[in-house]
């Protein structure tokens, strides 16, 4: 799919084996204006560049989603989210999903994330579940007028893994963790948690 300045919303939604030489194996959330929602669905298998199941560029909700065994080549295999974006996920789970950067999401916006679990992703350079960073996009899918964010409350990240930094989460934007377990990730370089 291609939502491109509107709104949408998707409940009970299966997406599975979507491909895309470029963003958004399964849904790429394009535009200047537009929201997207999405309930109960599983992104599973997808592949891309960036955003191997969702790009987003613009405002986006996820809450009791699942996503499994999508891989990007580049950043965010579950999820990529661009400078231009507000990004809310909750109660989700993101498993099994593979990337360079951000073995399950790569936030280069504002990311809230809670009562999320993250388990087995992996990444190939850092933040095995989470980077949260501005520099590892292409600039084509980046707006410098906001600042990155990352908050995660009440979650779960076990048995993550990055090649690189950060086992769990790599950020180098203001960030906030609170009431999060971390269990048995693991960093090659520095940062297991």
């Amino acid at each position: 799919f291609n939502i491109h300045d509107c709104s949408c919303d998707v409940y009970n939604f299966v997406f599975e084996n979507g491909f895309s030489e470029e963003a958004g194996g399964a849904i790429l959330m394009s535009g200047d204006d537009g929201m997207l929602t999405a309930e109960r669905c599983i992104f599973s298998n997808n592949r891309a560049l960036n955003g191997g199941a969702l790009l987003a560029y613009r405002k986006v909700e996820l809450e009791k989603c699942i996503f499994t065994d999508n891989e990007s080549v580049e950043a965010g295999p579950a999820v990529g989210v661009s400078r231009k974006t507000d990004i809310k996920v909750t109660f989700c789970e993101f498993k099994n999903n593979v990337s360079r950067y951000g073995g399950a999401i790569a936030n280069a916006g504002r990311l809230i994330v809670s009562e999320s679990k993250f388990e087995k992703n992996t990444s190939k350079d850092c933040g095995a579940a989470i980077s949260s960073t501005f520099s590892f996009l292409p600039r084509s899918i980046n707006d410098y007028g906001k600042s990155t964010s990352l908050t995660v409350v009440n979650s779960l990240f076990k048995s993550n893994s990055a090649e690189g930094e950060g086992g769990a989460i790599d950020s180098s934007s203001q960030t906030e963790i609170r009431d999060c377990l971390f269990d048995a990730n693991v960093s090659s370089i520095k940062g297991g948690a």
